[in-house]
């Protein structure tokens, strides 16, 4: 452990500055899953409106993923980086003040404007990260990158702890969050202290080889991401929806709910400390497909564990296998963006980075969209939660078969 954490010193400065920035974008990003349902509950909206309101969000994700990552190839990332924090942080602010007055179709406009400026942000960071740090340094770079999602959700945690346990009116929800996004606003500071250099591809590539893309490569890139797909519409059923699962099921209110996702993603930071050490010892295949199949164990649990005891074990079985998933499904993310990377080539990269980011987002605006009609009609979370089982299943039975294909392919080049 003591050379793992040793390694991850000599990463550069502007590498850590734009890390921490989104660390801090992510701060905001965490909070619409974990605290921002429960103040909406609390203003009186219900959980199918939440999840119409959350749909929005994706929707322009899925409209504009892809023409920006056609433009994140020929244009320098780290204004329109700077330009969409900005924008991310005060729109987001906006739609807590705005809540209280239940203007739907206000929601409806900020929600998808929140989709767009996440795009600016904390999308395009992956390719800009991708231009700027050593070649030598990508998987630490990609373990620490991806930690700040974890690292968001602990600080949230820790933050609504204190929140709650100091100040007296602990249900103003309102307050915590525009704490919370004021902190994250140091984000802009950060992002104007990289050094404003030209991020554009080193290699000049004609506009003929930038935009075409053979059939050959199209067929790569689709076979890669589509296993992706499946565990991203899977997630859509309810990742966005454990909040409101655990409200309605056993009750937990928001300091309970953030308390329990901090120490799970505690577990996570953890667990991707530790990627780079698994990639070099088991592979892609066993740290991709083994663990996440262990992911997915811990959410049959999550799902089935009411139906087996009474409660409190069951809650405290489902609270246990929560916090179990998170770190075995969210550990495998950086050994998938590795992968990913090395096998579409490095001129493809932006544009396969906006296209997966389409494909979240646009799995989690369908997702949301039928777990909205479901919930409507008054379905079961455990039976809603059954979709995502069966296609995370899926997912990994797919990865399964690419990894396969690969390995034929390599061995006959060989």
């Amino acid at each position: 452990m003591k050379q793992i954490l040793e390694n991850y010193k000599h990463i550069e400065r502007d590498v850590y500055y734009l890390i921490l920035a989104e660390w801090m974008i992510q701060i905001i990003n965490a909070s619409f899953l974990i605290l921002v349902s429960y103040y909406l509950l609390d203003l009186g909206y219900k959980d199918y409106e939440i999840a119409k309101f959350t749909s929005y969000r994706y929707i322009s994700v899925l409209l504009f993923g892809i023409p920006f990552g056609f433009l994140y190839k020929k244009i320098r990332l780290l204004p329109l980086i700077r330009i969409g924090s900005v924008l991310f942080v005060t729109n987001a602010i906006a739609i807590i003040i705005l809540a209280p007055y239940h203007l739907d179709w206000l929601m409806h406009i900020l929600m998808f404007l929140f989709g767009i400026f996440l795009l600016m942000s904390h999308i395009a960071a992956m390719p800009f990260l991708m231009r700027i740090i050593d070649p030598s340094k990508v998987s630490l770079t990609l373990s620490l990158y991806f930690q700040t999602w974890a690292a968001a959700i602990i600080f949230i945690g820790i933050v609504t702890s204190l929140y709650h346990h100091f100040i007296n009116n602990s249900n103003n929800i309102e307050s915590l969050l525009i704490i919370l996004f004021s902190l994250a606003s140091l984000a802009i500071y950060l992002l104007f202290k990289i050094k404003n250099v030209d991020t554009r591809p080193k290699k000049v590539i004609s506009k003929s080889t930038i935009d075409k893309i053979d059939w050959k490569e199209w067929i790569r890139i689709g076979r890669i991401l589509f296993p992706t797909t499946l565990i991203a519409i899977g997630a859509g059923f309810c990742i966005p929806f454990f909040s409101l699962f655990f409200y309605f099921t056993y009750q937990l209110d928001a300091a309970q709910y953030s308390n329990i996702v901090s120490f799970s993603h505690i577990l996570v930071l953890g667990f991707m400390m530790c990627t780079p050490w698994i990639r070099r010892t088991y592979g892609y295949k066993f740290g991709i497909i083994g663990i996440q199949s262990l992911g997915i164990l811990s959410l049959i649990i999550l799902t089935w564990s009411h139906h087996w005891l009474a409660f409190p074990y069951s809650m405290w079985l489902a609270l246990t296998s929560f916090a179990l998933r998170q770190p075995l499904m969210n550990s495998a993310q950086p050994l998938i963006a590795e992968f990913t990377l090395e096998k579409v080539g490095q001129r493809n990269q932006p544009l396969v980075q906006s296209i997966e980011a389409t494909i979240w987002a646009g799995s989690f605006w369908i997702s949301s969209l039928i777990f909205s009609s479901l919930r409507e009609a008054n379905i079961s979370y455990s039976t809603i939660f059954n979709i995502t089982i069966l296609l995370y299943v899926f997912g990994v039975i797919t990865w399964h078969v690419v990894f396969n294909s690969f390995e034929k392919e390599d061995s006959k080049s060989t």
